[in-house]
């Protein structure tokens, strides 16, 4: 079968040239799809029932993924529209009392719960103006607030089965619950948010300005409402966006509905009752472009498990690690961050499905898929590709100079630490026997977090101790 050679091929084209921003991510895609599905159709002789179900994905998963998608973008739209999140962000920041310390984790607080409703994209181009409007208001330096926002906003991908796209696509797969999610990942994330907050205060310590009292004052006198055109807009639109989260979370466990058909009608019901006579403005602003990207993506990913290329994988995963399971977890974690890093996490997650079913076993399998979604979400951090370059070149926009290398040094930090961590949560859930020292060592790194600007001050006087000394021996 020729096309077990040209699918892998594709993909891995699709990849080189998005990553090397020659071509257009919908278009490499696209030209990839068509000819997979060329020789699929043409040389292979597939039968073009088989090759249409592939966009429709395997028990339906790429379509109700896309669809639940498509769903939220909607009822997000509508509430950006109404100045529901503009509002509840100011309105935070506005309790911080003008202390930069206290803005920088009040808007990462809000990053992290925005992140973990909407998709990454959305959140930056809210959260970025947003804060620069806030730092403008008191005349300091928008770059630490900005750079930390950008660490969290991945983070807020792991807390519910809702959050992301590789969350979606490996719930369809396995029916994680969104309680199973939450007990198994999602909680886990809450950690990771606390030692980032800590470890992004304790490096901004010095660069955080102090804003003056006459803008202090300024800030706590400006009106949140100026950002809702309507306050009727806007107490509807926030209803239907907390209705349509809740149903998610409690409907499919008392009836026979699944988390797309919610999503999908609570962005109907949004617009139709909150902004119908602005569709054309809601319909511009929602991200259709990455909807086709998914599409002709998932469509590549389902012909490369389709013609058994993932078996050897799965063999090559099963000879590396011995089958251990310690070994297959810490591995699915660290490869699928990397690959990550270079690409969009759906297709890795995608490819990954098949592998890790064919090399888990009941027991273990929840394990290994919580591996494999905290991989494929936090690694995103490890480069400047993706979400992190329209940050960057947003910041820019703006009239900020935000370089590659400046986000990519905090990035490498703040993954590797969060990295670390997972491994020994990971570890925990794997045997009992690791519980008591992954305890231990996750309450050490917060420990360490919280002292390290002290053994940094402490380290310091060593050092012009020492210096002394020597001064006064060469005396």
């Amino acid at each position: 079968m020729i096309s077990a050679i040209i699918a892998p091929l594709m993909l891995v084209l699709v990849i080189i040239f998005i990553t090397i921003g020659k071509m257009n991510r919908l278009l490499a895609a696209f030209i990839g799809a068509i000819t997979v599905a060329f020789f699929l159709l043409y040389v292979d002789n597939i039968d073009i029932t088989i090759v249409v179900g592939f966009l429709i994905g395997t028990d339906n998963s790429n379509l109700q993924t896309i669809l639940f998608i498509f769903g939220m973008m909607m009822t997000i739209a509508v509430c950006e529209k109404s100045g529901v999140f503009s509002y509840i962000a100011f309105r935070l920041v506005q309790m911080s009392k003008g202390k930069s310390r206290r803005i920088l984790i009040i808007l990462c607080f809000f990053t992290f719960i925005f992140s973990s409703v909407t998709m990454n994209i959305l959140c930056i181009f809210l959260i970025i103006p947003l804060t620069i409007t806030i730092c403008r208001i008191l005349k300091i330096n928008p770059l630490p607030f900005i750079l930390s926002e950008g660490m969290v906003v991945n983070l807020g991908g792991l807390l519910f089965v809702i959050s992301s796209i590789p969350n979606l696509l490996i719930s369809h797969a396995i029916n994680w619950t969104f309680p199973e999610y939450f007990i198994d990942v999602g909680f886990f994330s809450i950690y990771l948010f606390i030692i980032n907050i800590i470890f992004l205060t304790k490096y901004n310590e010095r660069k955080l300005e102090t804003a003056e009292p006459n803008y202090i004052k300024r800030l706590l006198d400006y009106d949140p409402w100026m950002f809702v055109a309507s306050k009727k807009n806007f107490y509807k639109s926030l209803v239907i966006l907390l209705l349509t989260i809740l149903s998610v979370i409690i409907l499919p466990s008392f009836i026979p509905i699944t988390i797309d058909i919610i999503a999908l009608a609570g962005g109907i019901i949004s617009v139709l009752l909150v902004l119908v006579k602005k569709f054309d403005s809601i319909w511009k602003s929602l991200d259709l472009e990455l909807i086709f990207y998914l599409f002709c993506i998932l469509f590549i990913s389902e012909a490369i498990d389709f013609t058994g290329v993932l078996n050897f994988v799965s063999v090559g995963i099963d000879f590396i690690t011995g089958g251990n399971p310690f070994s297959i977890t810490i591995l699915l974690l660290w490869l699928s961050s990397i690959l990550s890093s270079v690409v969009h996490n759906a297709p890795i997650t995608k490819i990954f499905i098949p592998v890790v079913r064919n090399v888990s076993t009941a027991q273990n399998q929840r394990v290994f898929f919580s591996s494999l979604t905290i991989g494929t979400v936090l690694g995103e951090n490890l480069s400047v590709m993706g979400d992190n370059l329209v940050l960057i070149l947003m910041v820019r926009s703006k009239g900020y100079k935000l370089t590659f290398s400046t986000f990519m040094k905090l990035g490498i930090i703040t993954t590797m630490l969060e990295l670390i961590a997972s491994s020994f949560f990971l570890l925990m859930k794997v045997s009992i026997q690791f519980l008591f020292i992954g305890i231990i060592i996750l309450l050490g790194i917060v420990v360490l977090l919280l002292l390290s600007s002290k053994i940094l001050k402490w380290d310091k006087v060593i050092k012009i101790k020492n210096l002394r000394k020597n001064k006064l021996i060469q005396k």
